[in-house]
This record gives C-alpha cells, structure tokens and sequence, in this order.
C-alpha cells in the first residue's frame, strides 16, 4: 500500500482486484523498503486492527486497536522463543 492512508474504500478494492491483496499495512512499508535497499533481513508482526475503509460508517480501529496489539506481543514471542 505505501505511502497511502487506507481508509478508503475504493482504494482498497482496486488493490483487492489488480493485486489480491486482502490485508494492507502502510506503516511498515517504509521499514521494508529501507531494509531491502539495505539488503538486510527483517521480520515484521502486524495486528490488523480495522478493514481499512471497507466498513459503513466510522473506521472502528479504537474498539480493536488494544486486542490486537496483545495479539501480536504474543506471536512476537512466540517467534522469538522459537529463534
């Protein structure tokens, strides 16, 4: 997705269509990119905390937003035990 704020419905449908994609993340775009051009690994773990626009109404990302990133502590951990 890049350098775009998701919440827009049209725009997350277009993606749908000419890519498949069914989860986006603008945040770490930026972290990816300068680890590719850097040639260095990295591993990224995401919550998805909203349907980026593909609600009615309000993006709700608040009521989710503290469920998901306990969420993803813990697969974080997990990933690091297993290391």
């Amino acid at each position: 997705a890049g350098p775009v704020f998701m919440d827009n419905a049209r725009y997350r449908e277009w993606l749908f269509r000419v890519w498949r994609a069914r989860c986006l993340d603008m945040e770490s775009t930026a972290l990816a990119h300068v680890a590719f051009v850097n040639r260095k690994p990295i591993l990224i773990v995401r919550g998805l905390s909203d349907l980026a626009g593909g609600q009615h109404g309000k993006n709700p990302i608040d009521d989710h937003e503290a469920a998901v990133s306990d969420i993803a502590a813990r697969v974080l951990r997990a990933i690091v035990d297993q290391l």
